[in-house]
């Protein structure tokens, strides 16, 4: 692995770990700098090549835990593009999440998408050929 790619990652770690202390908080993030540079960081890394499986049942959790804003949340679920296949894991946590009915809407859509990513080929073939191709 590169030096770039080595730091792309660590980079990419370091936005889902802050992201990940604030699943169980009650007060909402505000919107600071360092919400914003740790989202653009996600999405960066999402639309370049896709995101590790490891990573996405933790971004399920605070898309849907209702600790972002809601603009937020929608923005990290579009993020939710993954590297090769969404892991079962992170299906269980969605369905899971949409059986308390907590997420607005638009964050249960995007998570149902997200779900269908690794049975419908046409559309996942979409989202990486066009995004990693």
């Amino acid at each position: 692995m590169s030096a770039i790619s080595s730091r792309h990652k660590d980079k990419l770690g370091e936005a889902v770990n802050f992201f990940s202390k604030f699943i169980n908080c009650k007060p909402k993030l505000s919107n600071t700098v360092e919400v914003q540079l740790h989202l653009a960081t996600i999405e960066e890394k999402s639309v370049s090549c896709g995101l590790e499986a490891d990573y996405l049942p933790t971004l399920v959790d605070v898309a849907a835990c209702g600790h972002l804003a809601q603009k937020w949340s929608l923005r990290l679920v579009k993020a939710l593009i993954p590297k090769t296949t969404v892991p079962e894991s992170a299906v269980m946590k969605a369905v899971s999440w949409m059986c308390t009915n907590k997420p607005p809407i638009a964050v249960q859509v995007g998570f149902i998408l997200l779900m269908f990513l690794n049975h419908l080929q046409t559309i996942y073939h979409l989202f990486t050929s066009r995004l990693c191709g």
